[in-house]
């Protein structure tokens, strides 16, 4: 998986981009199907699937309404992330399969970005794995150490204002 981080401003944005070698709209299945996403990022729900409808990310003791910003079937589905951020998944056919792109957006006033672009850089690696039909576990020490290489890439990059 290849990844990105930049930013404007204060705003952290951080792209990543991986192939899965499955048809496109098999993917999309994983991306906007609650049965689905549930077996690589169980908190995430669907909740109305179209453009200004929402997802939902649902905690043990609360659940927090994620509106949908963008929704064009089998290609694109973008939602808010964390009241603030926003997530983006875009899909390409490729001979290899299915080109994701995932594109995240955190302004400074998001709590725990470092871990959030850990967990979602885990999550996506998820994503491949469970649309092979490959078993999945979480690591702690992989989320650790991926945690710390990119606390010190964001620490390198200086946020610009322009």
């Amino acid at each position: 998986m290849k990844d990105y981080f930049y930013f404007e401003g204060d705003t952290l944005h951080v792209e990543y981009s991986l192939t899965i070698p499955a048809d496109q709209k098999v993917v999309w299945q994983y991306l906007t199907e609650t049965e689905k996403i549930s077996e690589w990022f169980a908190e995430i729900e669907v909740g109305e699937l179209k453009r200004n409808g929402h997802m939902v990310f649902r905690l043990p003791d609360s659940e927090i309404t994620m509106p949908i910003l963008s929704f064009v079937q089998d290609k694109e589905i973008s939602y808010e992330w964390g009241g603030v951020g926003s997530v983006c998944f875009d899909l390409t056919s490729t001979t290899e399969g299915t080109k994701l792109y995932f594109y995240e957006t955190l302004p400074a006033d998001f709590s725990y970005r470092i871990r959030d672009i850990t967990g979602w850089s885990m999550a996506l690696k998820r994503l491949k794995q469970v649309v092979l039909g490959e078993q999945t576990t979480f690591d702690m020490d992989e989320f650790q150490e991926i945690k710390k290489r990119y606390r010190q890439r964001i620490a390198d990059l200086k946020p610009r204002n322009d």
